[in-house]
């Protein structure tokens, strides 16, 4: 009986995790797919647009997630409300970001861009309902359907483009799209269109958050879009990914306490501090070894120095994950902010540097792995400094 009752209080949480597992494999068979198909230089074409993607989803979410979040446990009643209220306010620059797409890319390409981009605003705007309300199962299965359109238009195309690429990727997050629609129809009835503009100052601080934490990790791969070719570009984009995948496992391991880390003890959060440090040693180690081989199914060479410093981006998220975590718990985004402004900095200027002097590859990596030491300093500095305070 004991037994039954933890399954069922444990099974969101592996759900959660199993999808934050998903997505990022079913993306690298992607990946292997196009480039097992027409090769990296196509590949990289596509993360190109990804690239813009990227920035343009962070931004258009204006911190809905974890505003949202917020919102509905204090206000349970008006979850309807107040979901439609910040879905209508970022419209607008929705709207800003589809004429971006239309000076930037090939007329030929407009309406399937333009459905990618709407897709992944619908896509993430329902995040905070399906966190809320635990609905993981359903967003697995309506992530699994699009992947599968995915590939199965790509697996039949007789000759694969990069328009083709997009096209088949645009679709399939259409069909994304629609099925969240299809979950959520209350949701979707927007009584009003009603802008109140004042809920993106309320969402600024998770904005940001998410800007610069993504940019943290990611400001490497823009950099060397502008100072390599587009193969070289799809191949960091795989093996960064790789390495950020692995770094993800830390949050999954540390969400099980999250809920409970301030009815713990100091001691009881140094010796989880301490177990996280210790599984991230040898899981960096393990993960590291994994990506080695992955990268040859590839055929993408990297050097034993680029696996050093891929360890080090692994690992050292462990060692200050719990810290960030009691932060956010304390309502200090900004320190966060702060933090991860100085780190994306260092990262930017870094890999400017590096690739400068013809470090490839191997550059973006150390500047990516000095960006994660300073972030272990850091949370250090406020965790003995500022969080008791």
């Amino acid at each position: 009986m004991t037994l039954n009752k933890n399954l069922i209080r444990s099974s969101p949480i592996l759900l959660n995790a199993t999808k934050s597992v998903i997505t990022p494999l079913l993306s690298l068979l992607f990946s292997y797919i196009i480039i097992k198909s027409k090769g990296h230089e196509l590949w990289g074409q596509f993360v190109e647009h990804l690239l813009f993607f990227y920035i343009a989803g962070i931004i258009c979410n204006w911190g809905n997630k974890m505003y949202l979040l917020r919102l509905f446990s204090s206000n349970p009643s008006l979850i309807i409300q107040n979901w439609q209220h910040y879905f209508t306010v970022r419209l607008p620059i929705v709207v800003g970001f589809i004429l971006t797409l239309i000076l930037l890319y090939n007329p030929s390409l407009y309406i399937y861009l333009i459905v990618w981009l709407i897709s992944v605003f619908i896509k993430n705007s329902v995040l905070p309902i399906v966190f809320y309300q635990r609905d993981f199962l359903k967003m697995i299965i309506v992530e699994l359907l699009g992947f599968a359109l995915l590939f199965f238009l790509i697996l039949q195309a007789n000759s694969l483009t990069l328009q083709k690429t997009v096209v088949y990727y645009s679709l399939s997050m259409l069909l994304i799209a629609m099925g969240y629609i299809l979950l959520y129809p209350k949701f979707f009835f927007l009584k009003t269109l009603k802008v109140d503009f004042n809920l993106l100052k309320l969402g600024l601080p998770f904005t940001l958050l998410a800007i610069t934490g993504f940019l943290q990790s990611k400001v490497d791969l823009y950099v060397l879009n502008f100072y390599r070719d587009k193969a070289t570009l799809g191949n960091y984009q795989i093996i960064s990914g790789l390495f950020v995948f692995s770094q993800s496992i830390a949050g999954i391991i540390a969400l099980p306490y999250i809920k409970n880390i301030f009815r713990m003890s100091a001691i009881a959060i140094i010796k989880i501090k301490n177990l996280l440090k210790w599984f991230g040693l040898i899981g960096s180690i393990i993960t590291t070894i994994a990506i080695y081989f992955v990268l040859k199914i590839y055929e993408i060479e990297l050097s034993l120095k680029g696996y050093v410093f891929g360890f080090f981006i692994s690992f050292l998220c462990y060692l200050y994950t719990i810290d960030l975590y009691v932060l956010l718990k304390q309502n200090k985004e900004f320190t966060i902010v702060k933090i991860s402004t100085l780190c994306l900095i260092i990262n930017l200027l870094l890999s400017i540097l590096f690739l400068s002097l013809g470090m490839n590859l191997e550059g973006v990596l150390l500047a990516n792995a000095i960006c994660q030491f300073i972030a272990v300093l850091s949370y250090k500095y406020y965790s003995l400094n500022k969080i008791d305070s």
